[in-house]
């Protein structure tokens, strides 16, 4: 005969089991969220910072289980009478309004919106017109040249890059990454630029190039 568990014993095999799907954070919780905490980056048109933010946003979503309120897969008319599904959606809206710049916010405030609404609205702002952005970013990436900027703001500026044309579809590999950024530093790192450009077996990534340069 089957046992069934009871509530206590059927919490803890949630919990312990990690092939069962952890429930969704309670709205009570998540009004309580320090967001900034979890997604540091303000979103900003001028930083190129897209991949960063909406990543930061992806795992805060799934350690609190509540990604279905940007995905897609549900639809929220059958959801505006769930009072906690509701308040845990107008808290997802709070949340995108306070992490991105206030030109941002201007173009995709609307009233009453949704979190799926609102989060589509910022992505379409950047992946919208995605190859004409990256032609641009793809010249200013081979174009970079280091001149007078410091290692770290040269490596900086080449990472966005990177992050952006990733952003719309046309992402750089790290071998690639590396390359670029030895070909276009300064004179004086010629003898870096030897010592690195031997190491073929394993080739060296960009960060452990950026720590050499460093």
């Amino acid at each position: 005969m089957a046992h069934s568990l009871s509530s206590s014993d059927a919490s803890a095999t949630h919990g312990l089991n990690p092939f069962v799907a952890q429930l969704p954070i309670a709205a009570s919780t998540v009004q309580l969220v320090n967001i900034p905490s979890h997604v540091p980056d303000i979103l900003d048109l001028k930083d190129s910072n897209y991949f960063a933010w909406s990543s930061f946003f992806e795992l805060t979503f799934r350690k609190f289980s509540i990604f279905d309120h940007v995905d897609g897969t549900i639809d929220v008319q059958t959801r505006i009478y769930d009072a906690e599904w509701t308040k845990i959606d107008h808290c997802i809206v709070s949340w995108i309004y306070l992490t991105v710049s206030k030109d941002i916010r201007d173009m995709v405030f609307q009233r009453r919106t949704t979190a799926y609404a609102l989060w589509m609205a910022v992505r379409g702002l950047f992946l919208n017109n995605a190859t004409y952005r990256a032609v641009y970013a793809l010249q200013d990436f081979h174009r970079l040249y280091q001149g007078e900027l410091s290692v770290a703001d040269y490596c900086c500026q080449l990472k966005k890059l990177a992050d952006t044309l990733w952003d719309v579809g046309h992402p750089i590999t790290d071998r690639e990454l590396v390359i670029n950024t030895l070909r276009r530093l300064n004179s004086k790192f010629s003898n870096a630029i030897g010592v690195l450009g031997a190491m073929m077996n394993p080739p060296p990534t960009f960060l452990y190039v950026r720590s050499y340069l460093l």
